[in-house]
């Protein structure tokens, strides 16, 4: 089978984003499921199966597991702990507690959303614009594939918007600052897990 040029890749990742705004926003807000089954059962689904769809017709360009693991989740484990104490910062851990439901929803949302932004993304993004502004862009589609769900799931005014836009920015910005110096995503899923943990 021919490989994918990097052009037509480029293209094949445009429409994927567009996919996944579109499908996950309206499977959040015209399904109604508890989150846990939503978040373990259908996000892979959604969000993966079109992935590796892409990347094996690509050739499997992209490397998601680099060889500098270690250093990837020791990254990933300090920019976790910064996370952890931005969370206790920002509202404190009063109802923090660790259930396995807790753990399970944010090991795969974690997975997922790196998978996805930080490991497939992210590079292609690079090959197409450079290093600064593949990371920019990359953090600004991480940030807007949660607005959505604030908005029609959670009803969050304007100003809880701009601080998810900014917050979720910075968290696809790091994240993926991680997996480019590492060539790992597992250190980005690491310190993802942290947040969500802190933050469910």
């Amino acid at each position: 089978m021919k490989k994918l040029s990097k052009d037509l890749l480029f293209r094949m990742v445009v429409g994927y984003v567009a996919y996944l705004f579109l499908v996950w926003t309206s499977f959040r807000v015209f399904i109604s499921l508890p989150e846990v089954i939503e978040e373990l059962w259908f996000k892979p689904i959604i969000w993966l199966v079109p992935v590796f769809w892409i990347w094996w017709l690509g050739g499997k360009k992209i490397e998601f597991f680099g060889k500098e693991w270690l250093r990837s989740i020791l990254w990933g484990f300090m920019l976790g702990i910064i996370y952890l104490g931005l969370v206790y910062f920002l509202v404190g851990f009063s109802d923090f507690g660790f259930d396995l439901d807790k753990l399970g929803v944010g090991f795969v949302t974690a997975v997922v959303e790196n998978l996805v932004f930080a490991g497939f993304l992210l590079p292609v993004l690079i090959w197409k614009w450079g290093r600064f502004a593949g990371l920019m862009t990359n953090g600004a589609l991480f940030a807007v594939i949660h607005l959505p769900i604030a908005v029609f799931v959670y009803r969050a005014d304007v100003v809880s918007l701009l601080g998810l836009f900014l917050l979720s920015f910075s968290i696809g910005v790091m994240n993926g600052w991680i997996r480019v110096r590492t060539g790992s995503v597992i250190g980005a899923i690491v310190a993802s897990w942290l947040w969500v943990l802190a933050s469910l």
